[in-house]
């Protein structure tokens, strides 16, 4: 554009010049479609722990087959006595939380004195985690349940211990199989037979040598 000037004064030509937008992009548009993101497989320390234990629960639904199919109303023989003391703790400590009372005292066994159950196993933690079906299915369902899970944990607990014997992850799981089901743990028929290997890790030490020595 050319505008008019003073007489003898050279016109002014006034140019355009392309402002770019502030708010426009100038950053490359990917067109390729977004890759999906993968899930990360399990760690290679822990996949032994799910394979070893996945194992322990088929074997041990196989062996309690005989519960499954009447939770409330069947019982593993061969030690009744402690059976039917566990699954009075499972029934008293769910009702002393429930109604307030004090869990760690039963007035309603050896009264007016009473039993303190830091002197016994009272299974208090496992009769709080089981109080959904305790109320559901009755305590003789709970008992059941945590026998069947007490299996599955036995070659668990005793699968880190093993590994400090030896370099070879397939043995340690054998043995920690032949553990968590061996006749002495079988033979037990409670759900003590479970839990107490937890312990063993912690108790074998550090710096053992391993087996073969090398």
């Amino acid at each position: 554009m050319v505008l008019a000037s003073r007489a003898g004064a050279a016109p002014r030509v006034w140019h355009h010049v392309a402002v770019s937008d502030p708010q426009a992009s100038s950053a490359p548009v990917d067109t390729e479609p977004a890759t999906r993101i993968r899930p990360r497989p399990a760690s290679p320390k822990i996949r032994p722990y799910f394979v070893l234990g996945l194992i322990s629960l088929l074997f041990s639904l196989y062996l309690a087959w005989h519960l499954l199919g009447d939770l409330p109303n069947r019982m593993v023989a061969g030690n009744p006595a402690d059976i039917r003391l566990f699954i009075w703790y499972l029934e008293h400590d769910s009702q002393s939380v429930l109604h307030g009372h004090d869990p760690l005292l039963f007035t309603t066994m050896n009264a007016p004195v009473g039993v303190s159950a830091m002197w016994n196993t009272s299974l208090l933690l496992p009769a709080l985690v089981m109080t959904p079906v305790t109320l559901l299915a009755g305590p003789l369902a709970a008992y059941n349940v945590l026998f069947v899970l007490a299996l599955a944990t036995g070659p668990l607990c005793a699968f880190p211990l093993l590994r400090r014997f030896t370099d070879s992850g397939p043995a340690a799981g054998l043995g920690a199989l032949v553990f968590g089901f061996s006749p002495a743990v079988l033979a037990s028929g409670t759900i003590s037979s479970g839990p107490p290997p937890a312990a063993t890790p912690s108790s074998a030490g550090r710096g053992r040598p391993r087996w073969p020595p090398r």
